[in-house]
This record gives structure tokens, sequence and C-alpha cells, in this order.
């Protein structure tokens, strides 16, 4: 193990079960094997021990250090953006007392102010290497979800701002080659590096009974799971469904979000709609397993700003795949160039509709097909894949490259 210390800092982390934490406390387990990791997260916010433990991750390597949180509603817009700040104080406080000249930092775009806290502090504190993880990209995300007007006084300082920062940091992941394009541009004429490197699927989920076991009755059954934010478009998709006539299909919602609420008035009337606000990682199979076709969706406007990450799941799940979506997206580029589903951009929604109303039972044998070669797919996202990839980015050849 190297004697250099690698800082890790995220606010959602382990024992909690969201994506987020999950991703960045396998990448943290994974890099303790060659170096001393410190963890800088926020509090426990909710507990998956059993899913934890039955993909074998241990603490045992790594010391955790919690920042205090704070009880603000996240749903309601302004108080989530002053938890935000908060915790990006806090997270920074924490920080200036560990980082030191032998001190490498990994950092998660969550919050999405963290980036430039971070390059404001290593301007005081000459670390060795400063690593940037993007999920989402911020501003420009923000912009596109009309939460920030982009020509303001405000947003154009804050895009100079998180340029500014991107151009700061040593390496950026990214987990979209569309992302990787967009980050290029963003910090061209700078030393910093821009890899790209996808998330993983859940490991419980290439275990799925979906292509071995008749499930499903005379319905097609398609399924949107996960977060309902304005990153999606699900009210686009909500015409679209309201517009199709086939009584074979039904429709199944499940997860919470800023769009929730509005989705399901926007749906009152369908009769072929149902709506499940409990989605939890820990039961995500069982879902999957009744559901035909798993709906994915990223809004116009959002190439390169954000990756549906929960893909890679449904494609362990050997799911069908209907993505709607920028043409160039990462996902938009798996799907179609790997047949493992349909892909549509938004323009398209004369076609979508036409798809809707043709899928019937007689299609389950091609369904059937989909799924075997969506699992095949799935080996090449496995975490030990994927971690594999940071571990040879954080070794120490590559560092003092």
């Amino acid at each position: 193990m190297s004697t250099k210390k690698l800082v890790i800092v995220s606010e959602l982390f382990y024992p909690d079960p969201s994506a987020t934490a999950v991703i960045m406390s396998k990448i943290a387990e994974e890099l303790s094997k060659q170096h001393k990791v410190v963890v800088i997260c926020g509090p426990t916010q909710s507990e998956g021990l059993d899913y934890y433990k039955k993909i074998g991750f241990s603490v045992n390597n790594l010391k955790i250090i919690r920042v205090p949180g704070t009880q603000l509603n996240k749903k309601n817009l302004l108080e989530k953006i002053v938890k935000q700040f908060l915790v990006v104080i806090r997270l920074g406080r924490a920080m200036l007392m560990l980082i030191d000249a032998n001190t490498k930092i990994l950092a998660v775009t969550n919050p999405p102010l963290l980036p430039v806290m971070i390059i404001l502090i290593t301007l005081f504190r000459k670390n060795e290497g400063t690593f940037l993880l993007i999920h989402d990209l911020f501003p420009d995300n923000a912009f596109k979800m009309g939460l920030i007007r982009e020509r303001s006084m405000f947003g154009i300082m804050l895009k100079k701002l998180f340029v500014w920062s991107y151009k700061k940091v040593d390496d950026i992941i990214v987990i979209g080659r569309d992302m990787q394009l967009l980050v290029e541009k963003m910090v061209a004429g700078s030393k910093t590096s821009v890899a790209y490197i996808p998330n993983w699927s859940d490991p419980f989920l290439i275990n799925s009974k979906y292509s071995n076991e008749d499930v499903h009755n005379k319905t097609i059954t398609l399924g949107y799971a996960g977060n309902m934010g304005r990153a999606q478009g699900l009210l686009d998709f909500s015409s679209i469904i309201k517009r199709s006539t086939n009584k074979d299909v039904r429709f199944v919602f499940a997860g919470d979000g800023a769009l929730s609420e509005r989705l399901r008035e926007d749906l009152q009337h369908a009769d072929n709609i149902q709506f499940d606000s409990n989605f939890v990682r820990q039961k995500q199979a069982d879902f999957y397993n009744n559901i035909d076709v798993a709906i994915v969706l990223l809004s116009n406007g959002m190439l390169g700003l954000g990756v549906p990450s929960k893909t890679y799941n449904l494609i362990a799940a050997g799911l069908p795949i209907l993505f709607v979506g920028p043409r160039e997206s990462e996902i938009y580029r798996l799907v179609a160039d790997e047949g493992i589903g349909w892909a549509f951009d938004w323009s398209e929604k004369l076609e979508i509709i036409r798809f809707i109303n043709t899928l019937s039972s007689k299609d389950r044998s091609r369904l059937r097909d989909i799924s075997k070669k969506t699992k095949k797919v799935a080996e090449r996202y496995t975490h030990h894949k994927v971690l594999s990839e940071y571990s040879a980015l954080f070794s120490d050849k590559n560092i003092s490259q």
C-alpha cells in the first residue's frame, strides 16, 4: 500500500444505499488496496447495511469522517440550495484539516459546488493531485432545466467560476462519451486530462430471472424506475403516453422526485398507468422482474450533461430498453449500437407512439432474444472491470506521470 494519503470527498457514502453512495463507497474500498484512504462525507441519511453486506463491502481499511447535516427539506428548491451550500462549507472545513503535500483528492460532483470549494482549498494546500468524478455537469445542467438563467449576470459568472475550477483539476473522470467531448472542449488549453470510465451494474441483477421464467401476463408492461426530476423529460413522455391507444400496454412508474406529483396529475385520467413511490435499491430486482421493457429518459438539451446510470442495472437485469433522449447521448449510442432495445430522439414522437401502439404479446420471443443479448453486454460493465480502471488511474505510476 502506498504511504501517500488519498482523501475521497462525497456527501453521500456508506451505509446510504443511493446510487452515488454505493459508487463512491466501492471506489473507496478498491483504492484502499493501494492507498491510505480517508473519506470525508455527510451524515448517514438512510441505511442499507444488508445491501452492502451482500455486495461484499468492507470499511476496515477506510477512515470515515462525517460532517453534520441539516434538517432542511431537499424537495424545496430554496432549502435544497441552502442545505447544499452548508454541506459544502462543512466538507471544506474538514478537508482543510487533512490535506497536505502528500495528499491526493478524489471528489464527486455532489453537492454541485464541491469542485469550486476543493480548488479554493488546494490553492492554499499544495496537494499532490486532484481528481474530479463528474456525474452531472454543473452549472450547465441547471441552465437546461431552467433553474438558473444562463444569460443572467449570475449565470455567466457561475459558468466562468466552474470552467476555471475544472481547468485547475489534474484529472477529470466522466461517465459518458458525450460528456467527455463536452468537458474536453471546456478545459481546452489547460493541463487537465479527461478520462471516460462508465458506471457499473448492480452485481445482484446479473442473476435476474427475466429471461428464464415467464412471469408476465398478456399485457406488455413498460416500467420507469428511479428519480422523477427535471432532467428526465417525464412530462414530454407523458404527452406521448396520452396519445398512444394500445390497450395491451401498461405503464408503471416507481420512484419520487421534483416532478412526481405533476406526472401523477398529468396522467390521472389514464387507465393503464400505475404509480409506486416506494422504489428502493434493495428491491429493484422485484420491480425489474415484473416489467417487459425498461424506460430510460434524458430530456432534450441534456446531451453530455448527465448519464442515466440506472441503465447499467437494467442491462444487468436483462431488460430490453426503450430510451428517449438526444441522439448523440451515451445511452442512445449504447442501446442503438448494441441492439439491446429501441432508441428514439425526442423529435421522433410519432415514431415512439407508433412503436408503443404496435407492441403486443406476440413480441415475447423478440423481447427474450433482446434480453439474452442485453445480459451479454452487461458482462462489460461489472463492478470488477470498472473498478480496475479506477485502480489503474490512481496507481502511483500514473500519478507520477
